[in-house]
């Protein structure tokens, strides 16, 4: 089942992009909350193909995005959590789940 990214859910090919990855993150802190996936491209917001991101350390580039977040998103933000799902390919997918902040708005 494909599942349309909306307010809550946001998808993206790859986390290249420090100021798209950041304003990601960004816009679902400051609303509901809600899941970024990592590893899978979209057309208008639909899943169309679960190619995982091309690394070879799913944990290193946990930490690679955890210092991302902590040194890019003021105030801070807390409770975040990412799982890391390898597909069939060898590559994983990172989910990283946000919780709606107490400490908004987040910039």
């Amino acid at each position: 089942m494909k599942v349309r990214g909306d307010e809550v859910i946001e998808y993206k090919s790859q986390a290249q992009e420090k100021n798209k990855f950041l304003a990601g993150i960004v816009s679902l802190v400051n609303t509901e909350g809600g899941d970024l996936i990592l590893g899978v491209k979209e057309e208008d917001g639909i899943p169309v193909d679960f190619c995982g991101l091309e690394i070879t350390n799913a944990d290193e580039e946990i930490n690679r995005l955890e210092k991302i977040i902590r040194n890019g998103v003021e105030p801070k933000i807390t409770g975040h959590e990412f799982h890391a799902i390898n597909l069939s390919n060898g590559q994983p997918i990172l989910i990283l789940r946000l919780p709606s902040s107490w400490a908004k708005p987040h910039v």
